[in-house]
C-alpha cells in the first residue's frame, strides 16, 4: 500500500469574472385590496342595475367592506326583490299572520303579526336554508309594546336567529330602549357575546319612528358577524372573537317578537360577478423579457359548506400578455369573484295561489390582497480560465469554525518577483489539500471553493516579499447581497420555495443549490401584517439564518465545492419530513452515527496502523455547567389561535434534584422564550423540545491534533483509541470544527486541528 510522503496544497486562481449571472434581478409586490380601494389604485368592472329594475345604471361589481377588522372586497350585494318571500316561505307560530304584497320597495313583501296580546311570542322561521355563513337582509317595523306589557317579567325585544340548525347558534337581540346585542348557545344555553353592544350605530328608542323602519343587513365576512343598516357601505358593526374565525353553519332564519305586533320582510341577496384589474405594476427590469418563473398568490376566503370544502373561489390570473397599456418593465394581474348562487325548491306553498314556491340566494369569496411576483433569472456564462499557483503558495490555513458564519482560508503567496502585486479581490480561489504518495499519486481532497479578499502586497528586509490573501466561501456573497425593496412577502411559502428565489437573487444556480425539503411551510400573518416581509437593506444571510431557525434550526452553509447547502446542523445530512423531528445529533436520533475516523494516541491502539489516525495532542477541557450554552430548563410560551395562552415546559430531573448526576446544578439554568404570533400547542411543544436538546447535552468537547485529514468535515463521527488519561476512551464524537494547516517552510507542516463534541460510549 502506498504510503504518504509529503503533504501537498493545489490552488487554483481564476480569472476574473462570474460563471453564472443574473440577468434579470426578480421582484415581488404585496397590496392589501383595501389600500388599492382608497387609493384608487384598481379598476373594478361596472354592472348594469338592469336586473334590479334600473336599466342604464352602473354601479361598481365589486365593494370594499371598510372596517380595518374586515377590509374584505366582495361582490357588491343587492337586495333580490325579483323574489316574492312570503308566507309561502315561513312557518308562524303564535299570533294571527297576515302578507302585505308591494308595500315598500317593488315586489315586497311584509309579513305582518297584527294580535296586540301582552307577553306572548310570536315567531316565523324558514322553510329554506340559508348556506354556511350566509348574507341576507331583514326590515323590521315595531309597535310600542301593549299597556300591560310586563317589563319586569320579560323585557320587550326581537330576536332575529340565523344558523339555525339541530340548536340555534346565533342570534341579533334587539331590545327595547337597549343596544342591540349577540347572542349565542352552546351546550343549549344561550349567553350574551362579551362585548357586543359597542359601536351599534342604529336607533335604540322602543320603536322606529312612524312610518319608519330598521334595514338590517347580516353576513359573516372574514370569520366575523357584520352587521349594516347601509347594505355595508359605512354603518358598519362588527362581532369578533379575537384570534378565531367564526363560522355559522348552513341553516334556517327566524323572527321572534314579544312584545305584540310586529311587521319584517326578509330579502334575499343577488350579486354580479365582479372583474377587478391592476394598475401596472413596475418591477423595475424588462420583466416581459425575463424568463424567470412567474408567481401570483392571493389571500381570500372562499364561499364553503358546513364541512369545509369550498364551493367559490377568487381566481387571480396575471394578464400582462392581454393589456396594451403596460411598458415593458410592468405586469398586471385581473381578480374575478364569482357568486355562488344557493338554490331549493318548493320549500314551500304560496297560501294565496297554492303553487309551490322556490328560494334563492349568494353568497361572495373574499378577497385580501393579491401578491405577484417573478422568480430571478440566472444564466450560466462560460467557464473561467484558472491558474494553477500552488508552486507560489508558501502556507495555507483554514478555518472550518462553529462561531463563523462560513469558511475561511489564509494563503501566503511568494511575491518575489512581484507577479501578484496587482491581484485584485472577488477572484475566484480553489483549495484542494493531501499527500503525494510513494507510488507517485496524489491524495486530494477540495477544502474551500471561494473568493479572494483582502490582498494587500507586503515586502520584508533582504528581498523577501510575500502576499497575505483571505479567501472567504460563498458566503460573502449573502452577506453582501440585501433586499432592495422588490421582495416577495413569504408568508405561507414552502420553506424551500423561500430559498429558490433568495439564492436565484444572489446568482447561486439551482444546480448549485442542495436543500433539504422537510415539507415546513413558514407561518403566516394577517394580510395587512404579514410575518415574513423583508426589510429593505437587510442581507439575505440574516434573512436565510431566520427561516433555517423556524425549519427546525437547519444549518446553512457552502461546501468545499462551493455548493449551498440546507441541511442538519448536527450531521450536515439533509432531512425529511418523516425524520426532521428525530435528527437532533444524539446517538438515538436520525442523525447518522456511522463512525468515520478512528484516531490514536499510540501505535498500540491503532485498529489498523497501515491506516493514517495518528494523534499529535489530545485536550479535553472541562468546560463549566455554569456556561450560557448549557440550560437544564425549556419554557415557550404564546397564544394560541383562540388568543388563550400555551405554553410547554422541559427540564432535566437528574440536573435539578440528583447530586450524584454528573449535571447536577441545584437550581434552573433558564431558556424562556415568548413568541409575538399566533401558535399551537403542536409548535410550542416541538419548539421546547428542540431548544432543550440542544442546550442541555453535556458540554464536553476534545481538541485533537492530528496529521492532514482533509477529508474530514463537520458533522462526521470519529472514536478516540489510547485517550483512558482523558476520560476520552471508549467515547464517540461529532466534528463541529476544523481547521486546516499546512506550510512548506521551514518544514512540510500539515496538521488538522479538531474540535469535537461528545456524544456517548462506544458500543464495545
Amino acid at each position: 500500500m502506498a504510503q504518504r510522503v509529503y503533504p501537498i496544497a493545489k490552488v487554483d486562481l481564476y480569472e476574473p469574472g462570474r460563471e453564472h449571472r443574473v440577468t434579470y434581478d426578480g421582484f415581488g409586490q404585496h397590496d392589501v385590496l383595501a389600500d388599492l380601494v382608497h387609493g384608487g389604485r384598481i379598476t373594478i368592472e361596472p354592472t348594469d342595475l338592469g336586473a334590479l329594475g334600473r336599466p342604464g345604471l352602473q354601479v361598481p361589481s365589486a365593494m370594499l367592506v371598510d372596517d380595518p377588522r374586515v377590509n374584505a372586497v366582495i361582490a357588491r350585494p343587492f337586495l333580490d326583490t325579483t323574489q316574492t318571500i312570503g308566507l309561502g316561505h315561513f312557518t308562524t307560530e303564535g299570533g294571527a299572520w297576515v302578507a302585505l304584497p308591494n308595500h315598500g320597495l317593488a315586489g315586497e313583501v311584509q309579513l305582518f303579526q297584527y294580535d296586540g296580546t301582552a307577553n306572548e311570542t310570536t315567531s316565523a322561521i324558514s322553510n329554506f336554508t340559508l348556506p354556511t355563513n350566509p348574507v341576507f337582509a331583514l326590515s323590521l317595523y315595531r309597535a310600542d309594546p301593549p299597556p300591560d306589557h310586563d317589563w319586569s317579567q320579560a323585557p320587550p325585544h326581537t330576536e332575529i336567529h340565523f344558523g339555525v340548525a339541530e340548536t340555534d347558534e346565533w342570534a341579533l337581540c334587539i331590545p327595547y330602549g337597549a343596544p342591540m346585542f349577540v347572542m349565542r348557545r352552546q351546550g343549549g344555553v344561550w349567553y350574551k357575546a362579551a362585548g357586543t353592544e359597542k359601536s351599534v350605530k342604529v336607533p335604540t328608542l322602543e320603536g322606529f319612528g312612524a312610518g319608519q323602519r330598521l334595514l338590517l343587513w347580516l353576513a359573516i365576512w372574514r370569520g366575523k358577524i357584520v352587521i349594516s343598516t347601509d347594505a355595508f357601505a359605512q354603518d358598519i358593526w362588527v362581532y369578533e372573537v379575537p384570534g378565531w374565525e367564526l363560522r355559522v353553519r348552513r341553516g334556517k332564519v327566524s323572527v321572534l317578537h314579544n312584545a305584540g305586533q310586529f311587521m319584517f320582510s326578509f330579502f334575499p341577496i343577488i350579486m354580479p360577478t365582479a372583474v377587478l384589474d391592476s394598475e401596472p405594476i413596475e418591477a423595475g427590469y424588462a420583466t416581459q423579457a425575463s424568463s424567470g418563473e412567474l408567481g401570483l398568490n392571493h389571500r381570500h376566503l372562499a364561499v364553503i359548506n358546513d364541512s369545509g370544502v369550498p364551493l367559490r373561489e377568487v381566481q387571480v390570473s396575471d394578464t400582462t400578455a392581454e393589456r396594451d397599456d403596460l411598458t415593458a418593465t410592468q405586469r398586471a394581474w385581473q381578480a374575478t369573484i364569482e357568486p355562488y348562487l344557493h338554490q331549493q325548491e318548493a320549500v314551500g306553498v304560496d297560501p294565496e295561489t297554492g303553487q309551490a314556491v322556490d328560494f334563492q340566494t349568494m353568497v361572495s369569496p373574499q378577497l385580501f390582497s393579491v401578491a405577484i411576483g417573478q422568480y430571478p433569472q440566472v444564466n450560466d456564462l462560460d467557464a473561467l480560465e484558472k491558474a494553477d499557483i500552488a508552486g507560489h503558495v508558501e502556507a495555507t490555513e483554514g478555518d472550518h469554525s462553529d462561531r463563523l458564519r462560513g469558511v475561511r482560508y489564509r494563503l501566503a503567496l511568494d511575491n518575489q518577483l512581484g507577479q501578484y502585486a496587482d491581484l485584485a479581490e472577488y477572484r475566484k480561489v480553489t483549495v484542494q489539500l493531501g499527500w503525494k504518495m510513494s507510488d507517485d499519486s496524489q491524495q486530494l481532497s477540495s477544502t474551500i471553493s471561494g473568493y479572494l479578499v483582502a490582498p494587500p502586497p507586503t515586502v520584508f528586509g533582504g528581498g523577501d516579499a510575500e502576499l497575505k490573501a483571505t479567501v472567504l466561501d460563498g458566503i460573502v456573497r449573502l452577506r453582501d447581497e440585501k433586499c432592495d425593496g422588490r421582495a416577495p412577502i413569504f408568508d405561507n411559502w414552502t420553506v424551500v420555495d423561500v430559498f429558490h428565489w433568495v439564492l436565484d437573487r444572489c446568482g447561486i444556480p439551482r444546480d448549485q443549490q442542495s436543500l433539504e425539503d422537510t415539507g415546513v411551510s413558514l407561518s403566516m400573518g394577517e394580510p395587512e401584517e404579514p410575518l415574513w416581509a423583508v426589510e429593505a437593506g437587510r442581507s439575505w444571510l440574516e434573512f436565510l439564518e431566520e427561516v433555517a431557525r423556524y425549519d427546525h434550526g437547519a444549518a446553512i452553509f457552502f461546501d468545499a465545492d462551493g455548493k449551498f447547502v440546507k441541511a442538519c446542523p448536527h450531521c450536515r445530512q439533509a432531512r425529511t419530513a418523516a425524520n426532521v423531528t428525530q435528527h437532533d445529533g444524539t446517538l438515538t436520533g436520525a442523525c447518522d452515527a456511522t463512525v468515520s475516523w478512528y484516531l490514536y494516541t499510540r501505535a498500540a491502539a491503532a485498529p489498523d496502523p497501515a491506516e493514517p489516525g495518528e494523534i499529535l495532542a489530545l485536550r479535553k477541557p472541562r468546560l463549566s455547567l455554569s456556561a450560557r450554552d448549557y440550560v437544564n430548563y425549556v419554557a415557550v410560551c404564546g397564544l394560541g389561535k383562540d388568543s388563550r395562552p400555551v405554553r410547554s415546559v422541559v427540564y432535566d430531573p437528574a440536573s435539578l434534584y440528583d447530586p450524584n448526576s454528573d449535571q447536577f446544578v441545584g437550581w434552573r439554568k433558564m431558556e424562556v422564550q415568548a413568541l409575538p404570533n399566533y401558535t399551537t400547542q403542536a409548535e410550542v411543544n416541538r419548539l421546547a423540545q428542540e431548544i432543550f436538546v440542544e442546550r442541555s447535552r453535556r458540554p464536553e468537547f476534545i481538541h485533537i491534533l492530528t496529521p492532514l485529514e482533509p477529508q474530514m468535515k463537520s458533522g462526521q463521527v470519529l472514536a478516540v483509541r489510547g485517550a483512558e488519561q482523558v476520560g476520552a476512551g471508549g467515547q464517540l464524537y461529532r466534528i463541529v470544527a476544523l481547521q486546516h494547516k499546512v506550510q512548506r517552510h521551514p518544514d512540510r507542516l500539515a496538521v488538522t486541528s479538531v474540535k469535537a463534541r461528545w456524544l456517548g460510549e462506544e458500543e464495545s
